[in-house]
């Protein structure tokens, strides 16, 4: 089990009880949810790196890509991790996420807060438009 699917296995653990017990074999989940979380961050943050020009400098390159991949990073835990907890009270509903993604399942409400601001180094701001959880953001320049 990969780093993405222990994150994935504490988190359900303390914040989604209900969902981790019905999960049958948690091993075999959060496994494959590991390794379908790693794939797409590595395909989300190859599309955020191209959408910047490169540079001919080492170390600006070296900066783009490892934004893009934190960002990417922070876009699919939000969406396939770290998902929003259990209310307090019981409910009927105990479905178990699919963890290839093939399905669409409980992830934090973006319809409140569909823009995010991301600071990037040097001063620079790129807004990051989520319309659902289920699309990828798309990088704009705010100084237009």
């Amino acid at each position: 089990m990969n780093r993405y699917g222990q994150q994935a296995r504490a988190h359900c653990e303390k914040w989604l009880p209900a969902t981790m017990a019905a999960i049958g074999d948690p091993e075999t989940y959060f496994s494959m949810l590991g390794l379908a979380v790693a794939d797409e961050i590595d395909q989300l943050a190859q599309e955020l790196a191209a959408t910047e020009p490169a540079s001919t400098d080492y170390l600006e390159n070296l900066g783009r890509l490892q934004m893009a991949r934190f960002t990417a990073e922070e876009v699919v835990l939000r969406e396939r991790v770290l998902l929003a907890p259990e209310a307090t009270t019981p409910t009927s509903d105990t479905s178990v996420p699919d963890p290839t993604g093939a399905t669409d399942y409980p992830s934090q409400n973006l319809d409140q807060d569909p823009e995010l601001v991301l600071s990037l180094p040097f001063g620079q701001t790129r807004w990051l438009a989520i319309s659902t959880p289920s699309t990828r953001p798309a990088l704009t320049d705010s100084s237009q």
